[in-house]
């Protein structure tokens, strides 16, 4: 990867986090009109996902970058 293809991806990266912190947290499911899911929505599906495949797990705490509106031990699949 050159110079310019890092700068762009580090710029992309700070963008995108930035992007993140701005948007709102949904507090009222609309998963069936728009495919966008609360986290408690989320939180169920992986569970469900967790359970039928042993393969599938939640990290631990120190695996990611946690995020505060999803409770500990079950931030990503």
């Amino acid at each position: 990867m050159n110079g310019n293809s890092k700068v762009i991806n580090q710029i992309r990266g700070e963008s995108l986090e930035v992007a993140e912190n701005l948007t709102l947290v949904l507090k009222e499911s609309q998963g069936k009109q728009t495919s966008v899911i609360v986290p408690v929505d989320f939180v169920t599906a992986g569970g469900d996902s967790a359970d039928c495949c042993p393969t599938w797990r939640w990290p631990t705490e120190g695996e990611l970058n946690m995020k505060a509106y999803l409770p500990v031990g079950s931030n990503l699949l």
